[in-house]
């Protein structure tokens, strides 16, 4: 079976290991724009932090796949596919070559692209975004050149990214100012309880925060860059954007289109089944540029590298004849601000009410950490928890498995753990209170 892969990075790269792991007599061939493949982005910002070379962020390579024998054509990029033929047709970046290539499977894992705003010109080498390997390279240049010389720099995003990239430079004596066009950052992930601890770390080095703005326009001045937000002006002498991700799927939706054959897709994320396959026959789509299945019986579009590895899982599987159904997810994540360890797993408080038309939070504190419980009013089913706490990372696992078997804020007290801990010692301070 000859098995067409686009991109490689955790989906990809985790399908094609998978697959020989499997079936050592599979066929990939692999379609990768960069000259790289598995790099870990989510390493940049402590990669910038600490001085790690960018090189150390990934975990597999070129010659790897190749000993497992995969085929792959690296620095080339797809720019046609016929469906009905079962073509995929690609393009040489190096020396613009084309060549056509035959599948009986297509996997689409082609991931996602920075969001980038209408000011954005990537001829300002002083402007800069954080997704790839060549973007980590120039951020990591940027601080190991200009550290302890009294730099300023705007971050603008307040979600995990933006946040981490400001302890990144603040780290390294630049001041830092944030600008988030929400009223809180992370705002996504957590409570204000967590997200006012979060502020107050940053705050508290060097990072100015400026909450309900929006960037409208940037202007270089000499090596400086003058920044119009909705609020004020400021002067920095560099810009990262971390606005967001949006799904790189615009060639395999075009191309459906101009064929006549739907590709079911949910703002640009491709839709799939619970087997990861697409509404094209013998077409799959993994990671970031597909949708997952949430645990609120949502399609829904998580760019998180553990759901892109849980997606590839599955389609390796299938592709296999190993009948393997993906899972409900609750998008489960954690970070770190200057030290403070906070994880978010499942919905806010104003999301259940959205989706479900109820819901009732439970936040438990004291000194050193909050826990936030986000429960259906009647039933008391964990929807969605929050925590700011030394081994949040830990806990949020635990937490993540009660909402997927759609435990209560009871049950959480009698499950049997090795020891009782804060999920537990919270659960019970609001059952009998």
């Amino acid at each position: 079976m000859k098995v067409v892969v686009i991109g490689c990075t955790h989906a990809g790269t985790t399908l094609a290991t998978t697959i020989m792991g499997i079936n050592r007599d599979m066929d990939i061939t692999i379609v990768e724009k960069n000259n790289n493949i598995s790099f870990l982005s989510c390493g940049i910002a402590i990669g910038a932090q600490n001085h790690i070379p960018m090189s150390r962020m990934f975990y597999s390579s070129v010659q790897v796949l190749e000993k497992l024998g995969v085929e792959l054509y690296m620095q080339h990029e797809a720019v046609q596919v016929d469906y009905s033929q079962k073509t995929v047709s690609i393009l040489s970046i190096v020396n613009q070559t084309h060549l056509e290539i035959q599948y009986d499977v297509l996997v689409i894992a082609s991931g996602s692209l920075p969001i980038t705003p209408s000011f954005y010109n990537s001829n300002v080498e002083n402007i800069m975004l954080c997704k790839n390997f060549e973007n980590g390279r120039t951020i990591q240049n940027y601080v190991n050149r200009f550290q302890n010389q009294n730099k300023i720099v705007a971050i603008v995003g307040g979600g995990y990214i933006g946040v981490e990239l400001c302890e990144a430079f603040s780290s390294n004596n630049f001041t830092v100012h944030l600008i988030e066009g929400d009223d809180r950052i992370m705002k996504r992930y957590f409570c204000e309880d967590i997200t006012y601890i979060a502020e107050n770390k940053l705050t508290d080095n060097n990072c100015a925060l400026h909450m309900n703005q929006f960037v409208t326009s940037v202007i270089p001045s000499g090596q400086q860059l003058l920044i119009q937000t909705t609020k004020q002006k400021l002067t920095v002498d560099a810009i990262v954007l971390c606005i967001g991700f949006k799904p790189n799927t615009a060639l395999f939706i075009n191309s459906a289109h101009s064929q006549n054959i739907i590709l079911n897709c949910l703002n640009d994320s491709i839709v799939v089944d619970d087997f990861s396959r697409t509404s094209i026959p013998d077409v799959y789509a993994i990671g970031d540029c597909a949708c997952c299945s949430f645990f609120t019986d949502e399609s829904k579009s998580i760019t998180l590298a553990t759901n892109a590895i849980r997606q590839a899982f599955v389609a390796a599987a299938n592709i296999c004849g190993v009948v393997m159904p993906q899972q409900k997810v609750q998008g489960t994540s954690c970070t770190q601000v200057f030290g403070a360890s906070f994880a978010s797993t499942g919905i806010t408080i104003s999301e259940s009410i959205m989706r479900f038309g109820n819901g009732k939070q439970y936040i438990y504190k004291d000194e050193e950490c909050i826990v936030q419980y986000v429960c259906l009013e009647k039933t008391l089913q964990i929807v969605g928890v929050q925590i700011y706490s030394d081994n949040a990372g830990e806990l949020i696992q635990v937490a993540s498995i009660l909402i997927h078997f759609k435990s209560s804020l009871k049950d959480i007290i009698m499950v049997d753990l090795g020891e009782f801990n804060l999920l537990q010692k919270a659960a019970n301070t609001f059952i009998f209170k």
